[in-house]
């Protein structure tokens, strides 16, 4: 019986490479998170043209697939609401059953594993794996850890009005329920997918181990919008084309802001939330801000400044110190005639303290207060430089690492800054509510994209907008130096130079991974690497990982098991 399995595997396609070979075939992995109601064809599409370009295999898990034997009823309803809350519960048992918020990735990482240790798969081709549905930040950092520069993450987004309103019209058509049902089931499963609703059916789990996509889009590097196919299709083919050693890719104007923006966020030491800002005028950057402590004479506390009246410098944050005095302060009014007798024995600290230590209380509006903190908010410090040093930000562009809150957005009016671009969103933002006459919340996208200067919505408000484009997460990886000479290229193969100044021509049918992604030296290391951390992370899952039957990997595998059993005295 061994003999014929060897025999099969020696005649099936890709199976007679050595394990060398096997390790060093290129492989990538990425991983889209997207938000419920998202349409993400322009993403999966683009991004398997623009592989099979480059001659990868390219295999799509979708996550909802491995999750639909795990739906609490056995006969899945027809009923789209109910299929689509049925999901969100299985990820969550998952992730709560095996203790791990990563549960839902683990089941990804074993079909990538059963994929490669397929003998039908063509192994002499480079693979491409796309995860299609994360949604927990923990997903996004245990895949990166296993995968490394060989994952990217795209975070497939769009207006939540517009998503809540396009689900209401699929639950109304496909579910038989009228205008009202079908919209508040639509706001029930936009607000469960970002972390701000629980199961409707389902035993509670755990804060920790619940579906939260808007956690997950944060720690993304690329970020595209779904409702303008054009640019998101432009976007995810820059990436692979970037990936593969492109030479003439830029950053976008977009980009550089984002980026001074998040190394401006790296001046602060606040205890909360890091926040930086950037304002670009005629496309130059004017100003940078950070949310920190002001100091007498402009600006705010840096690692140089002498005294330093930073936050940890005090040992704690204010803020948190106000809230508390203000709960209790309430909790002291509602005691002699709200309060049960025995809740009346209680002192103050007491109710207070078990106040803290309820879930929902935690989640009251009290506690998103903001105004009693020490510091400046980043978007202010970025304003207030421009203007100590009388510099025009009129009509310009601010950049912020997060959704700008309504105090903020009440001075960006005001100042009279045309467009804010934002990475991360802010659910204590009011924003949106209290000045819905001077901004304009997700502007309609146009295409051809406009400069940066100008806004994008109307123009008599001012557009606050997402930001759409690479990350500062991998733009020295994505964008490091390669050749981009003919003679460069020469050079490096010990061909004669010719001096002729010709640029290079690059084909995606031709092109390598860039060095700073896959270097070619370490390529064996690399993939023995992914393959063991691959196998250490699968052994959480009750199941175990499933069994290689290309040979090579096969072979490999057992040998990791017998130093695995040497080490830990399990081996006979």
């Amino acid at each position: 019986m061994a003999e014929k399995r060897t025999a099969t595997r020696r005649d099936t396609a890709g199976c007679q490479l050595g394990l060398a070979e096997h390790l060093r075939t290129p492989e990538l992995v990425f991983g889209i998170v997207r938000t419920v109601g998202t349409e993400i064809a322009p993403v999966v599409q683009e991004l398997h043209a623009a592989l099979a370009a480059a001659n990868y295999l390219v295999f799509r898990i979708d996550l909802d697939t491995l999750l639909a034997p795990l739906v609490s009823s056995p006969d899945t309803p027809a009923d789209e609401p109910t299929r689509r809350e049925l999901l969100m519960d299985a990820g969550d048992r998952l992730r709560d059953e095996l203790g791990r918020a990563d549960g839902v990735a683990l089941a990804g990482v074993r079909e990538i594993h059963r994929i490669r240790g397929d003998a039908s798969v063509d192994h002499t081709r480079p693979r491409a794996f796309v995860l299609d549905g994360l949604s927990h930040k923990a997903e996004v950092e245990t895949l990166r850890q296993v995968y490394g520069r060989r994952a990217f993450f795209i975070a497939a987004d769009a207006p939540r009005p517009e998503r809540a309103r396009l689900l209401a019209q699929l639950f109304e058509r496909s579910s038989g329920l009228d205008a009202t049902d079908a919209e508040r089931a639509a706001t029930h499963a936009v607000d469960r997918d970002f972390g701000l609703a629980t199961s409707l059916t389902a035993p509670p789990v755990g804060r920790g181990m619940r579906l939260s996509s808007s956690a997950a889009l944060e720690r993304c590097d690329l970020f595209v919008r779904c409702d303008d196919p054009t640019q998101t299709r432009r976007h995810v083919r820059r990436l692979v084309e970037c990936i593969h050693s492109h030479p003439f890719h830029t950053l976008t104007m977009d980009e550089l802001g984002m980026a001074a923006a998040y190394r401006g966020s790296l001046t602060t030491a606040v205890l909360a939330r890091r926040v930086g800002t950037a304002i670009m005028v005629d496309e130059q950057i004017v100003a940078v801000g950070a949310n920190e402590v002001p100091k007498a004479g402009g600006g705010y506390y840096h690692t140089e400044s002498q005294p330093d009246g930073r936050e940890f410098m005090a040992g704690l944050d204010a803020s948190d110190g106000i809230r508390a005095q203000i709960l209790a302060d309430l909790l002291a009014r509602l005691r002699p005639g709200w309060f049960t007798p025995e809740l009346q024995k209680r002192t103050i600290a007491e109710l207070t303290q078990l106040a803290i230590n309820d879930e929902d209380i935690r989640d009251a509006d009290l506690f998103d207060v903001i105004e009693y903190g020490r510091t400046t908010h980043a978007e202010m410090v970025a304003i207030t430089s421009a203007a100590r040093r009388g510099i025009a930000i009129g009509g310009g562009t601010l950049y912020s690492t997060t959704l700008p809150c309504h105090e903020c957005t009440r001075n960006i009016i005001a100042s009279g800054l045309a467009r804010v671009v934002y990475l991360e969103p802010y659910q204590k933002s009011k924003g949106g509510e209290l000045h819905r006459d001077a901004i304009d919340l997700f502007p309609e996208p146009v295409s051809p994209r406009p400069s940066h200067a100008g806004p994008t919505g109307r123009p008599d408000r001012v557009s606050i907008e997402p930001f759409s484009g690479f990350s500062h997460n991998r733009l020295s990886d994505l964008f490091s130096w390669v050749p981009r000479k003919a003679d460069d290229v020469r050079r490096t193969a010990g061909e004669p130079i010719r001096l002729d100044g010709r640029a290079v021509i690059w084909r995606a049918h031709e092109a390598a991974l860039r060095p700073s992604i896959s270097d070619p030296a370490f390529a064996e290391t690399d993939g023995l690497t992914r393959l063991v951390t691959e196998m250490r992370v699968l052994a959480a899952l009750p199941d175990g990982r499933p069994r290689a039957d290309c040979a090579p990997l096969a072979d490999l595998e057992a040998l990791l098991d017998r130093i695995a059993g040497t080490l830990d005295g399990t081996a006979p």
